[in-house]
């Protein structure tokens, strides 16, 4: 039994299935840089509370102010749109750079929760950090002491 589509469901079916095929393929980048301007000035002031994370120590006393930004709004998007496994990249000024690799996302309470690990390479020397921060009611991701 062959099934017939009257032809005004045709362009709603069409519609759906690009909808379907490209929230799907999406998901198939391995990495992201933050070079994307939207990317950036998007999640400035979300980013802002993991300054004082992994960062704020020891971890990041080498950055200069345009790394430390860069490496922050790295955290924020790893923690917010990060596939588990997968790095973020972001690249600071000379030779600094690094990435963030989130891990599975879970929940404690009512709480999204990520660990996730930082490495900052300068020019030879590669350091490494581990963190874990919640999302808060207004969207930025908290760092846990």
């Amino acid at each position: 039994m062959i099934f017939e589509m009257p032809m005004k469901l045709v362009p709603i079916a069409h519609l759906l299935v690009c909808t379907v095929l490209l929230i799907g393929l999406g998901g198939c980048a391995s990495t992201r840089k933050i070079s994307d301007p939207l990317t950036l000035s998007s999640v400035s002031a979300l980013a802002q509370p993991l300054s004082a994370g992994i960062l704020g120590g020891d971890f990041g006393q080498s950055l200069d102010r345009t790394s430390m930004n860069r490496a922050v709004q790295a955290e924020y998007i790893a923690l917010e749109k990060g596939r588990s496994g997968s790095p973020v990249k972001w690249k600071g000024l000379s030779e600094i750079s690094g990435k963030v690799i989130p891990q599975q996302p879970y929940q404690v309470g009512s709480s999204d929760c990520r660990r996730y690990e930082h490495i900052l390479q300068d020019g030879g020397t590669e350091k490494r950090a581990t963190g874990t921060a919640c999302r808060n009611d207004k969207g930025s991701w908290v760092p846990l002491k």
